[in-house]
């Protein structure tokens, strides 16, 4: 899914996008 792609980016990225930091990790 999109965790894959999300790695490719930067954490900050990550969680700017919408993304919790427990699911980036």
């Amino acid at each position: 899914g999109d965790t894959v792609r999300f790695k490719a980016i930067s954490k900050d990225e990550f969680i700017a996008a919408g993304g919790s930091v427990e699911a980036f990790e």
